[in-house]
Parts: structure tokens; sequence; C-alpha cells
């Protein structure tokens, strides 16, 4: 028998669940590599390319980009190489910078860094979760 789940492990799957469909949304289901989309019949996946499990950028819509599953399987172990390129190139290289050491922090560390002003960002657009 499953084990029943906490309010937070509830909370944690909605907003995997939110998150996911808002960066489909953003890059309107099409994949950002091949330019494919849902509309030519692909499969668009969510593909993050610091480890989702660095909960510090998990959420980080500078580290989300919406796939199809061809392309998320071919570039998914090539981050430092062909994907790392893009990644920089879509990015700027000042804001991947970032990125990679928002990836290596504690979220603590990061908060505090964002609250005195020295955080850059890309120009991309950040979710917040909500309507």
């Amino acid at each position: 028998m499953a084990k029943k789940k906490t309010p937070l492990q509830k909370a944690k799957v909605k907003a995997e669940k939110d998150f996911k469909k808002w960066v489909k949304d953003r890059d309107n289901w099409t994949c950002q590599l091949c330019g494919q989309s849902k509309e030519d019949g692909k499969v668009i996946q969510w593909s993050h390319f610091w480890p989702c499990g660095d909960w510090n950028v998990r959420f980080d819509p500078e580290n989300v980009d919406a796939f199809c599953k061809g392309c998320h399987f071919e570039h998914e172990h090539k981050k430092q190489g062909v994907y790392r390129d893009w990644k920089i190139n879509q990015l700027g290289r000042e804001a991947y910078d970032t990125l990679e050491e928002r990836s290596k922090i504690s979220v603590s560390h990061w908060i505090a860094l964002e609250q005195a002003g020295e955080v850059v960002h890309g120009d991309r657009d950040y979710y917040y979760g909500g309507e």
C-alpha cells in the first residue's frame, strides 16, 4: 500500500507540475533546440541544464527550457559540450556564469546575495507562482 503524501510533499508535486507547465507555455510548447513543437506532433519536455536535484536552481527559469523528447535525450549528457555552448549563447556569458554559481551555493547564501543586489539575471521572464 502506498504511503500517504504529507502536505509538504503535495506542495512540492504541485509546484513542479505548475512550473513544468509554465516553462512549456513560456517556450510556446516548442523545442528550444530544433524548433519542433507540440503542434508538429512532438512530445515537449522540460530540461534542467544544472541537475534538478540542485534545489536552488530547480525552479530557476534560466536553468530550464522546453525541449522535444529527441533533443532532450540527445543533449542531456552533453552539458559540457554542445548544450553548454547553446546555454551560454542563450543567456550570455555573465548570466550563465551566475547561473552556474547559483547551482553550487546554498539557497540561503543565494537569497542573501540577491537581497544585497549582487545578482545578475538574464532577460528571461521569471516564474513566481500563482496565476
